[in-house]
């Protein structure tokens, strides 16, 4: 039987309370990984060629196969990649067609409201105006009576004809 000699104790252990901090130089950002880490097939080929150079039939063919691979590998990445940053900004293009969309209905129905309103507004400064007019009629005619309800109410209805007419505002 063969004798195992005596396992030494380490002397740091970090068990005696006596631990100093690590240094605070690590690295917060994660390392990218390999552009071409993530096609398989180059990985192979790459491999294949770096085992025994003559895989493909010879040097120069390994050499050329394993380049073309890599570069297709790249110009596929770079495609998917302006893939990707072309859908983000179709995204982004939808919303804003979508918001702009629907600030434009909203303008549309204010112009089709402020038509309408117009109309109303013509039509009380109209009534007012024929009103007083009539308001006028009542005093020459010694019918005070009526003529006083008559002028305030046209003239109710002509300045608020006047003042609540829309504003050309936000169009």
């Amino acid at each position: 039987m063969v004798e195992i000699p005596d396992i030494p104790t380490p002397s740091d252990t970090g068990a005696d309370g006596q631990q100093i901090q690590g240094s605070n130089d690590i690295p917060t950002e994660l390392m990218e990984p390999s552009q071409l880490s993530r096609f398989p097939m180059v990985n192979a080929i790459e491999g294949l060629a770096a085992a025994n150079n003559r895989v493909f039939g010879s040097e120069a063919t390994s050499k050329m196969l394993v380049a073309t691979t890599s570069h297709f590998a790249g110009e596929l990445s770079r495609s998917q990649d302006d893939t990707t940053r072309l859908r983000q900004q179709i995204d982004i293009l939808r919303d804003e067609k979508a918001d702009i969309s629907s600030r434009n209905a909203v303008l549309n129905e204010r112009i089709a409201s402020f038509r309408s309103n117009r109309h109303f507004s013509n039509f009380g400064i109209f009534a007012g105006t024929t009103l007083i007019g009539a308001c006028i009629e009542f005093f020459q005619n010694d019918m005070a009576t009526y003529g006083i309800p008559v002028m305030i109410l046209g003239t109710i209805l002509l300045f608020l004809s006047w003042f609540i007419a829309p504003r050309r505002g936000d169009q």
